[in-house]
């Protein structure tokens, strides 16, 4: 790491702290062998709750997770190398249900996603300041995937935007899906069917996102019609009117590209996992046994 990057004490987000490598002290090297070789930190989406039968990670992000895992086994046996170790957790906040027929939504709305944007930062501390967090290279020894949908993609995107560039070798992946804040012109890391020329709902309130700062450890799936990250006051009337066959509640379950888009999204956050910096496609020959280079 360089002097300058040394330099960089705290990243700041919206008043909460996110511990840079010069912060702490780095971990033993007697706990490498303990670590898991990835986290996975999952931010479900509004209305979705810890006791809902998806473990706290809602029916989308669940979905999502059941994904990464295969993907990342299968491209370490694919390189010859034994499977990888994995754990996940959910990011517990409030998520509450959309309801715009409350005069207070938007105010509870805001809250909510402050305090998953809190929650967040404190889990991704945890695991950097834990016995599996910085080695002395500056780079956490269990490296990090995170992903959010809806609401949860919000302050996943939110919490992204404020990355310090010294964390970005420890979070190997961060998945928004139907984030509220997407950005249609932001083509650098979105995906699916979205439309271009439509922002998501939030953007009329909090503003559409600045231009990706972690590109290619980004991406932001969306899928054309869907009011929440594609909006128009039509494609809303179309989902109070035909809840069922709103496109919002259907990334787990509809297709894009030869699979669906939670699906499309693990495979993706696999391969930069496992091949950062190398794009996607990965380059033949990279793998696990050369993580810097292509």
């Amino acid at each position: 790491m360089s002097s300058k990057g040394r330099r960089r004490l705290l990243g700041v987000i919206s008043g909460f702290l996110l511990v840079s490598p010069s912060v702490i002290a780095t971990a033993p090297a007697s706990a490498a062998s303990t670590c898991p070789n990835y986290e996975l930190l999952v931010v479900r989406g509004s209305g979705e709750t810890l006791t809902d039968g998806y473990h706290g990670y809602g029916h989308t992000m669940l979905d999502f997770v059941q994904h990464v895992g295969p993907d990342l086994s299968a491209l370490y046996t694919a390189a010859g190398q034994p499977a990888p170790t994995i754990i996940s957790r959910e990011v517990d906040y409030p998520a509450i249900p959309v309801n715009f027929t409350q005069v207070s939504y938007a105010s509870n709305y805001a809250k909510s996603v402050a305090a998953g944007k809190q929650a967040l930062v404190a889990a991704i501390n945890t695991l950097l300041q834990g016995p599996c967090g910085y080695n002395s290279q500056g780079i956490s020894q269990t490296s990090l995937i995170i992903g959010g949908y809806s609401q949860g993609a919000q302050v996943v995107g939110d919490v992204a935007e404020t990355f310090p560039i010294t964390l970005l070798p420890s979070i190997r992946a961060t998945v928004l899906i139907a984030d509220p804040r997407f950005k249609g012109a932001q083509s650098q890391i979105n995906a699916g069917n979205y439309n271009a020329k439509l922002n998501g709902i939030a953007t009329h309130t909090d503003g559409t996102r600045p231009i990706a700062t972690v590109g290619a450890w980004e991406h932001s799936y969306c899928q054309d019609l869907d009011p929440v990250c594609n909006f128009t006051l039509g494609n809303a009337k179309f989902c109070v009117q035909h809840m069922a066959s709103c496109p919002h509640l259907h990334y787990w379950d509809w297709f894009d590209s030869g699979q669906t888009f939670t699906a499309e999204a693990a495979q993706w956050a696999a391969h930069i996992a496992v091949y950062p910096g190398c794009g996607f496609p990965p380059v033949v020959g990279a793998g696990p046994s050369r993580p810097n280079g292509c």
